[in-house]
């Protein structure tokens, strides 16, 4: 776990700032504030949707699935 941490907290900058230069590239930097807004509230959706929603599946399939063994 702490060598994910690691390598996710080296990484995790790089995804905000590409995601910023990719829609710079296909929008044009003319549009860049509109398109990086319309984004990041795509992926605030999702992030705040992402865990109730997941939480409601798992309460659903209950204990059916046990994910601590090894397949």
């Amino acid at each position: 776990m702490i060598i994910f941490s690691v390598a996710y907290g080296f990484c995790a900058g790089a995804q905000v700032t590409s995601s910023t230069t990719a829609a710079a590239a296909i929008a044009g930097v003319e549009q860049l504030a509109s398109v990086t807004g319309i984004m990041f509230t795509v992926m605030g959706i999702g992030a705040a949707l992402g865990s109730p929603i997941s939480g409601a599946i798992l309460d659903v399939i209950g204990d059916q699935v046990d994910f601590t063994v090894e397949r």
